[in-house]
């Protein structure tokens, strides 16, 4: 295992984690073709993966808007089982992938807990489907333009939500203050809820948008007001990509974002070789432990919602990024055999 790993390409973050993975065991990551039972590491993980995995409304009741997305990353893994293989033989097989998980999943731990007891005082006091629950969240979204969890009068006001002409400083303040449960002149996304029964479904007399009739009828016209503005939802961000897909030319070093792009564009190159080749087995039994990483990585990179929060785990958490790094060599050197 130590002289197949030496033979890798030797950047700083790759050098750096075979020091890591080259002490492994014959039954390490990259060697191992022989089942066995399922480990403390890997109980661990399914139960870290259940703890987290949450309906709608109470994945819309979690303020953050990158906790939201690594949660429904979460989900759409947890029923993908050859994508909780894949992780759970990363968890098991490397050490430093366990102490960065658990980093993430105990606040998330908390997030849900915190949004399962949300559910619960809404529910006491209004009735609504996660269906509504889920659009309502979209709809403070857009409004919330900064991003922080909250709206102020401000966004509010530059929304559109409150009609094409707008409204005035005496009306825009009665009706904060009438959402504004706490008194700290912001509006959460509770105290949006709490109020969206009364506020957002009454009849609008001067035809204008105003507090409209539906929450879909709201979003339309907070989107159009954006549109208007200039902003297109910039807070949200994104990578650059060149046209056919690939991370963005000219730049002597690669934004985390554009490398990323470049990992999940040769990883579904690879599902194509597969295909045509036929080079690796189609039943994941059949596999080695960094076969069915590759296999785990080709399927779930099909999927939106995990390819969304491994992009924010890669882009955001250094460790996660040099542990992705080395996982990509290792997947690019059994392609190498095939």
């Amino acid at each position: 295992a130590r002289a197949r790993c030496r033979s890798m390409p030797s950047s700083p973050a790759v050098s750096l984690l075979l020091v890591v993975v080259a002490p492994l065991p014959a039954a390490s990551l990259a060697l191992s073709t022989t089942p066995h039972p399922p480990s403390k590491h890997a109980q661990r993980l399914r139960n870290m993966l259940d703890a987290v995995c949450v309906g709608d409304g109470a994945l819309a009741l979690v303020k953050d808007s990158k906790e939201r997305v690594l949660l429904r990353g979460v989900r759409a893994a947890a029923v993908e089982p050859d994508v909780v293989d894949a992780f759970t033989i990363l968890y098991e097989d490397i050490a430093p992938i366990r102490i960065a998980g658990h980093l993430i999943f105990r606040p998330l731990q908390q997030r849900v807990s915190e949004a399962n007891a949300s559910e619960a005082e809404l529910a006491a006091e209004v009735e609504y489907t996660a269906e509504e629950l889920a659009a309502a969240r979209r709809l403070f979204d857009l409004v919330d333009a900064d991003g922080s969890g909250t709206i102020d009068r401000d966004e509010l006001l530059a929304s559109g939500l409150l009609g094409p002409d707008g409204s005035t400083d005496e009306q825009v303040d009665k009706l904060v203050a009438e959402m504004d449960r706490d008194g700290d002149n912001q509006i959460s996304f509770v105290e949006f809820m709490l109020a969206a029964t009364r506020l957002l479904y009454i009849d609008n007399s001067d035809g204008g948008c105003g507090i409209a009739v539906k929450l879909a009828q709201a979003e339309e016209c907070v989107m159009e007001a954006t549109e208007k503005r200039g902003s297109g939802g910039a807070h949200q961000g994104g990578a650059a990509t060149s046209p056919g897909g690939g991370p963005a030319r000219g730049r002597e070093r690669s934004t985390p974002e554009e490398e990323f792009d470049h990992m999940l564009v040769s990883v579904r190159r690879w599902s194509d070789q597969i295909e045509e080749r036929r080079g690796i087995p189609a039943e994941p039994t059949e596999l080695g432990r960094i076969e069915r990483v590759l296999h785990g990585s080709i399927v779930g990179s099909r999927n939106e919602h995990i390819v969304k929060a491994l992009r924010l785990c890669y882009t955001q958490y250094k460790p996660l990024r040099l542990m992705g790094d080395l996982i990509f060599n290792l997947m690019g050197r059994v392609m190498e055999r095939t």
